[in-house]
């Protein structure tokens, strides 16, 4: 990962997601594919969306977005992807319109334009906390599908890096987000 760093720190990135269509959603999964959903207790549709690994996004213009999150900052990290991934040996892809370890709200995301992009930031919950970015989440609203979210634990309230869709945020974790709008 080459310059990785919390959202409000990425507005480059930021910047080549607005507009820009997504080609490709692929998920570096840590753990080998055959067993991504078994080793999380997991059904194994769930693999793209909660395997420990990040994120890469692919756009229309070429770019690639990398998303993960950082415990120690309590946050989701963003980069320009430099790397050929696909040679590294560690990690195991999983694409966004697998059909075994996937689900189809992820590939119907597959084609769709940007239109607008928000950073969630989650309330310090603690005195720890208060010194951290806490940008929890970004939120991509997709023309005509769900919105994705590149999530920090928000499907759980963990430490993991998640992708999922609004519907996935855990209720309770909603009254100590604030969404913020990025323009």
């Amino acid at each position: 990962m080459t310059d990785e760093d919390i959202p409000s720190r990425r507005r480059d990135v930021l910047k080549l997601l607005h507009g820009a269509a997504i080609v490709r959603m692929t998920r570096h999964s840590w753990l080998p594919v055959p067993t991504a959903g078994d080793a999380q207790e997991l059904a194994p549709e769930l693999a793209f969306s909660r395997t420990a690994g990040p994120l890469l996004i692919t756009l229309d213009s070429g770019a690639v977005i990398g998303a993960a999150s950082q415990p120690s900052l309590i946050s989701v990290t963003l980069w320009l992807d430099r790397l050929q991934r696909g040679s590294d040996t560690g990690l195991h892809m999983i694409e966004a319109d697998d059909q075994h370890f996937s689900q189809a709200r992820f590939a119907r995301m597959l084609g769709k334009r940007v239109a607008s992009i928000a950073i969630l930031v989650r309330s310090p919950e603690n005195v720890k906390w208060r010194d951290r970015p806490r940008q929890a989440g970004v939120i991509l609203g997709l023309d005509g599908a769900a919105d994705l979210v590149l999530s920090h634990g928000l499907h759980d309230d963990s430490d993991d890096f998640s992708v999922v869709t609004r519907d996935d945020v855990k209720p309770s974790l909603w009254p100590r987000l604030q969404e913020v709008p990025f323009s």
